[in-house]
């Protein structure tokens, strides 16, 4: 026979809260069911036996209540036992100091606090009230979730505050990131810290995020607010799994911003020309190397000679957005541009350097590439652009989109798939399947029977009158 903690409490005039006390601190057997505490009937009364004298004072009592008989003639207890410390409040003899500790409770300036044990540990919390009856509702409950083993959980969502999480997460998460990602993240923070830095992890709640995100909404952009919802949502699944800092994530409950920001954009081959005729010869370089490779920035500015291969033709990138590395071709054009540079310049580590033989800067080359373009008198036009006309090329010469794909190094096929448009030829030859089922010549068929029939039908109207 299993026993609930309502029954066991209400046979023996106990306290819930004190048997959940007992059952974490092992003073009385139970069974841990999941999450449930349970008590079996043979247990407890061979518990009850175990004591030597039935105590006068709880007698009366238990003749009055709903025990069994077996418990009731089994229940002997001495004076001290833990159940006798539950039988009403302590005398008026006994010292301020055990009724205390009994309650768990003490007062300062007018206002409980809480005190108990916790894995070896005292910990004091305040019940921020002034109200006895409230603070010992509060306490017991506080005793529920040490039974359940959830009250690590809330205290240390009580404790942390969101800048010592984001200090950790920058300290072991973020640095293991692109530097670009690092630095965004940096400026992420520049905006999140002054709304909720001091706040506890228990006070970041879905109404603050989504207030946030509609006041941000106004001065950002979708993808602007989405990478700083999406760094508060991965640092508080970190403190979750990892850090065991607190239960529930705010940010699954709030949604993010829809982002539309699909660029279709490249060059045309007369603009092509102008930009180049208006570009400085450095400049020209790079942009004849974006335009044949469909290399990022990052990568055609921190390319270097030993991870160029002339015989080979080829060349790999050592550090990419995604982290991977990509072999990438070189066609004629780049093997003699290349050819050219280790012949005139003297080889230093970069492929692309300023006159000193020191890395281009990307500031430098952004303002270069806008003053050309002002020049050619081309507008909405970024460099990222170079990639996608690479790749809008190659889809508009039938390039096969898994080699786009690869040449462009995206993880995934998707990205890749807002070039599918440019590639119609591909798609022909599911319309060209359909001449199986109906050949030429029995199309003409039916395109002859048709002019017969309009013919008959006018005639016979001519006939009638019509």
């Amino acid at each position: 026979m299993m026993l609930t903690v309502k029954e066991l409490s209400g046979w023996l005039k106990i306290k819930p809260s004190t048997l959940y006390l007992w059952a974490t601190e092992g003073k009385i057997p139970c069974r841990r069911i999941h999450s449930l505490i349970r008590f079996e009937h043979e247990a407890i009364q061979r518990w009850l036996e175990s004591f030597p004298e039935p105590h006068p004072q709880l007698l009366p009592k238990l003749a009055k209540s709903s025990v069994p008989a077996d418990l009731k003639t089994s229940l002997r207890l001495q004076k001290g036992s833990p159940i006798l410390s539950c039988m009403g409040k302590p005398n008026r003899f006994q010292a301020s100091s055990k009724r205390r500790t009994w309650m768990g409770l003490f007062r300062r300036h007018k206002v409980w606090w809480m005190s108990l044990m916790y894995q070896g540990r005292q910990v004091r919390q305040s019940t921020e009230t002034t109200d006895k009856r409230l603070a010992e509702t509060i306490l017991a409950k506080l005793r529920i979730k040490i039974a359940e083993g959830r009250f690590l959980d809330v205290l240390e969502e009580k404790d942390r505050t969101f800048n010592e999480m984001m200090d950790r997460y920058l300290i072991e998460q973020s640095v293991t990131k692109a530097p670009a990602s690092h630095q965004r993240d940096e400026q992420c923070l520049g905006h999140l810290r002054p709304v909720f830095g001091p706040l506890r992890l228990i006070e970041v709640t879905p109404k603050l995020l989504a207030a946030y995100k509609a006041q941000r909404r106004q001065k950002a952009k979708p993808a602007t607010v989405n990478k700083e919802l999406g760094l508060i949502r991965h640092a508080f699944n970190i403190a979750i799994r990892e850090w065991e800092w607190c239960r529930d994530n705010p940010m699954r409950r709030v949604s993010l911003e829809k982002v539309r920001n699909e660029r279709d954009r490249w060059l045309s081959p007369d603009e092509d020309t102008r930009l180049l005729t208006h570009s400085v010869p450095w400049l020209q370089d790079i942009l004849v190397f974006a335009l044949n490779t469909g290399m990022r920035r990052g990568e055609i500015l921190g390319l270097e000679w030993r991870a160029v291969d002339l015989n080979r033709q080829v060349l790999v990138v050592m550090k990419s957005k995604n982290g991977e590395k990509r072999t990438v071709p070189l066609n004629s054009c780049l093997v003699e541009l290349l050819r050219h540079k280790t012949a005139t310049n003297e080889k230093h580590s970069f492929v692309f350097t300023t006159s000193c033989g020191t890395r281009i800067d990307a500031r430098n080359l952004t303002r270069a590439f806008y003053s050309a373009l002002e020049k050619a008198e081309i507008t909405n036009f970024r460099f990222h652009d170079l990639r996608h006309t690479f790749a809008t090329r190659l889809a508009q010469a039938g390039v096969d989109l898994y080699k786009v794909q690869r040449l462009l190094g995206h993880k995934s096929p998707t990205m890749t798939q807002r070039y599918a448009h440019h590639s119609p030829e591909s798609l022909r030859e599911g319309v060209l399947i359909l001449e199986r089922h109906h050949p030429i010549g029995l199309a003409q068929i039916y395109h002859t029977e048709a002019i017969i029939q309009s013919r008959r039908c006018v005639s016979t109207g001519a006939g009638n009158g019509i």
